[in-house]
């Protein structure tokens, strides 16, 4: 008896402290109406700090990455939505191999890749993916 109880709490100890590490990121600000915030983050959880975040207003623009990413947040200004404009990101640094895409969003959202791919330029586009 005396065992179960010691196993029973050290199970509720050790997932209280893997609760309580959870960690809850801070999105990025909304720079403007027609800009497209982007906190680039070297986790896929986006629990670390942003260590990059790029404001972008121009559709089209190649941004390479200070350092490779797993990991985004996004602030988007309203005029950018309903333009058909997504978030693309590359794994070389000219924003040509291996695009993904992602829709624009101001949802309490990290936006990662579901793998392990290191991305290493971004940019907005309209153009047809």
């Amino acid at each position: 008896m005396f065992l179960k109880s010691l196993i029973t709490l050290a199970v509720a100890v050790a997932l209280q402290t893997t609760l309580g590490t959870a960690c809850t990121p801070a999105h990025p600000a909304i720079k403007d109406a027609n800009t497209v915030t982007l906190a680039l983050r070297a986790d896929v959880n986006c629990c670390d700090a942003p260590f990059q975040t790029t404001n972008m207003g121009v559709l089209d623009e190649c941004h390479t990455a200070t350092s490779g990413f797993l990991s985004f947040e996004q602030a988007v200004g309203q005029n950018m939505f309903n333009q058909g404009i997504h978030i693309l990101t590359f794994t070389d640094t000219n924003c040509q191999d291996d695009l993904r895409f992602f829709s624009l969003t101001n949802g309490d959202t990290c936006d990662f890749e579901g793998d392990d791919v290191v991305r290493n330029s971004f940019m907005i586009s309209a153009r047809a993916v």
